[in-house]
């Protein structure tokens, strides 16, 4: 056979590729092209040359990408994926850059997650019939009353709007100035605190309801927000310890 680079026609090709069809590589052979490529990327720099990468673009241009995720996978699948990651722990290194190039720390990701909040929050009609549908008996998972109001409020979209209104006005960044536990970078976990507290409003202003609460203007006041990490806002006894326990699991 000859050796060195040259050129096929098309016909060469396609018998090539008719002759190959169907035939699988023996685990032997598998290892050799490996061990080819690993050469050729020593020797060149790359495995395959630049002529060959706008080929292969081309040719899966327009095309659909395969997607697995959602997919469902079966046993054996699970079982080979959990075997090959037994045992192995991440770096702090390699959580701190999965940390870094998670889109849903970035400010502008957020920012459109802020637009879509508003965009697609319900008018208060159309959140009042919901409720009314919804709540109370109505709901299969009532168990008689017993969500505080303060919590209720906090699983309102009203409560997740403002929250994010206030870290993009912050900045995604943590305005505990010189901040221990975060050093006030981007991309940690964040809590939106209120300066006044939620239960004082909810006192002064005798809100007995999630309406009279989701019509009450101090309570969604962004100037009454504060963006601080988690973890200071839990360690800074900024509020009472029922609340903080409420905070790590929610």
């Amino acid at each position: 056979m000859p050796k060195g680079i040259y050129l096929r026609t098309k016909e060469h090709n396609d018998k090539i590729s008719k002759s190959l069809k169907g035939k699988k590589s023996s685990e032997e052979t598998k290892k050799k092209i490996g061990l080819e490529r690993i050469k050729r990327k020593k020797r060149l720099g790359y495995l395959n040359s630049i002529i060959t990468r706008k080929k292969i673009s081309k040719a899966k241009l327009g095309k659909p990408i395969l997607k697995l995720r959602g997919k469902p996978k079966s046993e054996e699948h699970k079982r080979k994926m959990s075997l090959a990651k037994l045992g192995k722990r991440l770096s702090e290194e390699h959580k701190k850059k999965i940390s870094e190039n998670s889109t849903s720390h970035r400010p502008e990701v957020r920012a459109k997650i802020i637009i879509a909040l508003i965009k697609h929050n319900k008018s208060g009609e159309h959140r009042k019939l919901a409720r009314e549908r919804w709540s109370g008996e109505n709901n299969p998972k009532w168990k008689g009353g017993i969500t505080p109001l303060n919590k209720l409020l906090r699983m309102n979209s009203k409560w997740k709007i403002w929250r994010e209104l206030v870290f993009l006005r912050d900045n995604f960044t943590c305005q505990n100035p010189n901040c221990k536990y975060c050093k006030n970078k981007i991309g940690v976990k964040l809590n939106a605190h209120h300066t006044i507290t939620f239960s004082e409003i909810l006192k002064k202003n005798k809100i007995k309801t999630i309406e009279e609460g989701l019509n009450c203007h101090q309570l969604w006041d962004i100037n009454n927000g504060i963006t601080y990490c988690a973890e200071f806002h839990l360690k800074s006894n900024l509020h009472p310890k029922k609340l903080i326990k409420e905070l790590k699991n929610g």
